[in-house]
């Protein structure tokens, strides 16, 4: 049976050259993020002769498409993986790198606001928020946290006062 996400990829008139098969052959087994150099080994499996660069082509046409979502997981490389229904979402620790998916009816809200008070259309669909999980915060409360809030502060106290003169100076 074929694969839907092949069938758009025709609707789309694209050709559905092995390579992509390949590629979404390994997405759709896995149902996990990879990266590119993983999707390239287990796709070599199937076809051994199989390019880095042919591995990174089929991955640009079918996130242009929006058949594949990429993101960044904080670990310093894109991961990639079906977008299959229903979407989800990350949490992302950084203290101890613990990854939480989040449904999509979370940013339901969010949607909407978006597309009534400032008439965008949101994509939705894959991405990761960043931060301090539950049983990191007591840990991380009296040092990041505090560190990064105060930084914030002293930004701000300087744009605030930028702000004031400008508005003062005689035109």
């Amino acid at each position: 049976m074929e694969h839907p996400l092949i069938r758009d990829l025709r609707q789309a008139g694209y050709r559905l050259t092995p390579q992509r098969e390949a590629v979404i052959a390994v997405l759709g087994e896995t149902h996990a993020h990879l990266t590119a150099p993983e999707i390239l080994r287990r796709a070599q499996e199937h076809i051994p002769h199989l390019n880095k660069s042919a591995v990174y082509r089929a991955l640009d046409v079918l996130t242009h498409l929006s058949l594949v979502n990429p993101i960044d997981l904080g670990k310093g490389e894109i991961q990639y993986e079906l977008n299959c229904l229903p979407h989800h979402h990350h949490l992302v620790c950084q203290q101890c790198g613990k990854i939480t998916d989040v449904g999509e009816s979370v940013f339901g809200e969010l949607e909407k606001i978006l597309r009534t008070q400032y008439g965008f259309a949101p994509f939705l669909y894959h991405f990761a928020i960043f931060g301090i999980c539950r049983a990191c915060q007591p840990k991380v409360r009296r040092t990041r946290v505090s560190l990064v809030l105060a930084r914030c502060a002293q930004i701000e106290q300087p744009l605030a006062r930028r702000a004031t003169r400008k508005r003062a100076r005689p035109r």
